[in-house]
């Protein structure tokens, strides 16, 4: 059996017939035949090179969000949220991929440490942050981040963020490599006021040490903010649409009449037009063809072709 094998691997977890809905923020989704979640760099190392000996094709999940997965599940999904350590040196924070923004942005804030904040909200991990670009228009997890740990077939290593080709909600790791890990420097503030970096490096962001209530003031400001725009206590992987350079998508949902219409449990948001909410039993189909339908509406009234920000899996491999 395959779990058998598998459990030879030190710090690795191996479950077997989990239901992925419960894994992601929609709610939404089948079984994973096997989910495999390694505790160390180490044991995702050797669970990538058994995968290629092996020839078996995966998945790999982080929080769950900005996903739909069908309701015929996957046979193989790589789980990295055991790998969630946090680790502060002279010059930089050191995080897993696994570990969530929510945790990161408590950690920092009980550190002093001011930055971070404008993530506030965001249901990601730090690997999913980094893969996707997460952020908004004052920051993103791209330009916190100076490096990121690339983990293959036996072996990992770190590479600067600027090469890995990111762009607005995008990246482009090379083929077999997963992030295991992500470095933001840390800064110091400087006599007039500018961040400058430990180091003398100007590249990417950073965390800066910064007063504790002012912190924690900016996180609630921002926080309040999205609870008041978006709808954040009901199921939903985000936005489901990318930006388009013309306006917001959510701005065109919006305009074309579209806010609260439904297929089946799947409906678009009263509070944001561009998140796709879960009214209970919606199905991966009904989120599709809800999604069809706006970005078919969209393109008639304003002839804008709407690209898809959500993830979609399908058991075939699409």
């Amino acid at each position: 059996m395959l779990d058998r094998e598998l459990k030879r691997i030190e710090g690795l977890e191996v479950q077997r017939d989990i239901s992925l809905a419960s894994l992601t923020t929609f709610k939404i989704g089948g079984p994973a035949r096997y989910l495999i979640l390694p505790g160390t760099v180490t044991a995702l190392e050797k669970v990538l090179l058994f995968l290629k000996e092996k020839g078996l094709p995966f998945r790999i999940l982080g929080q769950g969000s900005n996903l739909l997965i069908s309701e015929r599940g996957e046979e193989i999904v790589l789980s990295l949220r055991h790998m969630k350590r946090i680790q502060m040196t002279r010059r930089a924070v050191i995080i897993e991929a696994g570990c969530r923004l929510s945790r990161l942005i408590a950690w920092a804030l009980s550190h002093s440490l001011a930055g971070m904040e404008g993530l506030c909200g965001i249901p990601a991990s730090i690997g999913g942050a980094l893969f996707m670009n997460a952020g908004t228009k004052s920051v993103s997890m791209g330009g916190l981040a100076s490096k990121a740990l690339l983990t293959g077939p036996g072996e990992s290593h770190w590479v600067p963020v600027k090469r890995l080709g990111l762009g607005y909600r995008k990246s482009h790791l090379p083929p077999g490599q997963v992030v295991s890990a992500v470095e933001i420097p840390l800064g110091t503030p400087s006599s007039e006021g500018r961040k400058t970096w430990q180091g003398g490096s100007s590249m990417g962001g950073a965390l800066i040490p910064s007063d504790t209530r002012s912190i924690r003031q900016r996180i609630r400001r921002i926080m309040g903010k999205r609870i008041s725009t978006q709808p954040l206590g009901q199921p939903s992987p985000g936005c489901v649409f990318k930006n388009p350079a013309e306006c917001s998508a959510g701005k065109l949902i919006e305009d074309c009449g579209l806010k609260g219409i439904s297929v089946g449990d799947a409906a678009i948001s009263k509070i944001h037009a561009n998140f796709v909410i879960n009214r209970g039993n919606a199905t991966s189909l009904q989120v599709v063809e809800l999604m069809e339908i706006v970005k078919s509406q969209v393109k008639d009234a304003t002839g804008i072709d709407l690209e898809p920000e959500v993830t979609i899996w399908n058991s075939n491999g699409e």
